[in-house]
C-alpha cells in the first residue's frame, strides 16, 4: 500500500508538470495557422508521458516481477531526457505567471492599465519563448550523453612520483572501476573498443577497484572472454564494490545470496583477476618491489563495511611503495589516512562522478560533490594520494553528460 501510494502521489505531480509545460508551449507556440501540425506535435509531447505511465503500472502496480535491466534503463533515460528540460520550462513559466499575476493585481489595485500593455507583455512572451529555448541545452546534452557519452572512454595519465620507487622506467598501472557490465546488455562493441584502449597502453599492472556488476553474477557471464582479454605483464588484480554483495537484490534465502557472491568471485578468476579480499601481494616488477593490498567494500551507512584494512595492510613494508585498492574513497578519509602502515597511494572509484558534471581543465564540478568530498581525480593527504576513478559503465541513468568514462594510467618513477 505505502509503494501504491508513494507512486500515486510521484505520478500526479508529474502529470500536473506535464500540464503546466504544456499550457506554457502553448501559450508560446499556439499555431492557429497550422492544425495539423499542432495536433501531430500534442501527440509526440503526451506520448512521452503515456508511455512511462505504462511502464509504471506494467511494472510497479501490477507487475509481478522485477522489471528488466533494459526497461529501468529505458525509463530512467527517457524520464530524465524529458523531465529535466521540463523542470527548467517551469522555472521560465512560473516567472512568467508570476509577472501576469502582478499585473494583475496592480490593475485591480490602482487601475492602471497601463502596466499590463507593452513592454511587460513583451518580456512575459520573452520569458516563455527563452524558457524553451535553454531548455533545449539539457535535452540535447542528456541525448548526446546516452547517445555516445556512455561510451566516450577517456585515458587519464597520472605520474606518480616516490624516492621509494628506485626505477628509471615508469612502472606501468592502468584502473578501470565500476564496471556494471549488467547495464550493458549485449552492446559490446564499445566495451571492445575500450578494452583495446586498456592493452594498447601495455599496462605492467592493471587493477580493477569494484563493482563488477549491478546485482547478479550472471551479469559478468558474458564478459569473462572480453575481460580475460585484458593483458598485463605482471598481473591484473581487482577488489570488490557495494553492488557485487547483491545487497539491493530480493534473494529467496540467504544461501542463494551467498550462490551468487561466491560465482562472482569464481568469475574474477576466469576473467584473469587476482582478487585481493583484505589481502595483499608483493609484486617484483623489474627488481622494483610495490606492496599492492585490496580491501573488500567500506563505506559510510548505508553501505556495507566488509573492508578490514588491518588484514589488508599486515605485511606491509612501509620502506616499499604501497598500493591500496579500495572502491568507497570515504574509506580513505576514515581508516587509511589513520593507519600506521599507510600506503602510499589508494585508488577508489564508486561515485561515477555522478555521470554527470562539468571538467575543463583543472576545474571539476557535479552534483555528487555536495555527498562525497573527494569524488573524482587525484587528492593528497600529507604524504597520502587517493586517486578516484569516474568508471568505467554506468547504473540507473543510461548515459553519460560531461564526466565521460574514464581509464587510468598511473606511470610510477622515482
Amino acid at each position: 500500500m505505502s509503494r501504491l501510494v508513494f507512486i500515486f502521489v510521484f505520478y500526479l505531480v508529474f502529470i500536473l508538470l506535464d500540464l503546466y509545460v504544456f499550457r506554457g508551449l502553448r501559450l508560446s507556440f499556439p499555431m492557429q495557422e497550422r492544425p495539423v501540425l499542432k495536433v501531430v506535435l500534442q501527440v509526440l509531447y503526451w506520448t512521452v508521458p503515456a508511455f512511462l505511465t505504462f511502464m509504471l503500472l506494467k511494472f510497479f502496480v501490477v507487475g509481478a516481477e522485477k522489471p528488466s535491466t533494459a526497461w529501468i534503463l529505458a525509463f530512467m533515460g527517457l524520464f530524465i531526457l524529458f523531465y529535466v528540460p521540463k523542470l527548467i520550462l517551469v522555472a521560465f513559466n512560473g516567472i512568467s505567471d508570476l509577472i501576469k499575476v502582478s499585473e494583475w493585481i496592480w490593475f485591480k489595485t490602482l487601475g492602471d492599465k497601463t502596466t499590463s500593455d507593452g513592454f511587460l507583455i513583451t518580456r512575459k512572451e520573452f520569458l516563455r519563448i527563452a524558457g524553451t529555448i535553454i531548455a533545449a541545452v539539457p535535452f540535447f546534452s542528456i541525448l548526446y550523453g546516452i547517445m555516445f557519452g556512455r561510451y566516450d572512454y577517456k585515458i587519464e595519465k597520472k605520474a606518480i612520483k616516490s624516492p621509494k620507487l628506485g626505477n628509471a622506467t615508469p612502472i606501468k598501472v592502468v584502473q578501470i572501476s565500476d564496471a556494471h557490465l549488467g547495464s550493458f546488455l549485449e552492446n559490446k562493441t564499445p566495451v571492445l573498443k575500450a578494452i583495446e584502449a586498456i592493452n594498447s597502453l601495455e599496462a605492467d599492472v592493471v587493477v580493477f577497484t569494484g563493482d563488477l556488476v549491478n546485482d547478479l553474477a550472471e551479469e559478468a557471464e558474458p564478459w569473462i572472454a572480453e575481460f580475460k582479454s585484458i593483458k598485463a605483464k605482471y598481473g591484473k588484480f581487482s577488489t570488490l564494490g557495494n553492488h557485487d554483495y547483491g545487497d539491493y537484490y530480493k534473494w529467496p534465502s540467504d544461501e542463494a545470496k551467498k550462490a551468487n557472491l561466491d560465482r562472482l568471485k569464481q568469475i574474477h578468476a576466469e576473467m584473469g583477476f587476482d582478487l585481493l579480499l583484505n589481502d595483499s601481494r608483493i609484486l617484483n616488477i623489474n627488481g622494483q618491489e610495490i606492496d599492492l593490498a585490496g580491501v573488500e567494500n567500506w563505506g559510510l551507512p548505508p553501505f556495507p563495511q566488509h573492508g578490514k584494512i588491518d588484514l589488508a595492510l599486515e605485511g606491509r613494508d612501509i620502506n616499499r611503495f604501497g598500493i591500496l585498492l579500495s572502491h568507497d574513497p570515504t574509506h580513505f578519509d576514515e581508516e587509511v589516512v589513520k593507519h600506521p602502515k599507510q600506503p602510499d597511494i589508494t585508488l577508489a572509484g564508486h561515485t561515477h562522478g555522478m555521470q554527470f558534471g562539468l571538467l575543463f581543465g583543472n576545474f571539476k564540478w557535479s552534483p555528487v560533490q555536495y555527498r562525497y568530498k573527494k569524488w573524482a581525480g587525484m587528492y593528497q593527504t600529507k604524504e597520502q594520494q587517493l586517486y578516484v576513478n569516474r568508471g568505467f559503465g554506468y547504473i540507473g541513468f543510461p548515459g553519460r553528460v560531461g564526466m565521460p568514462p574514464e581509464i587510468t594510467l598511473f606511470e610510477l618513477s622515482a
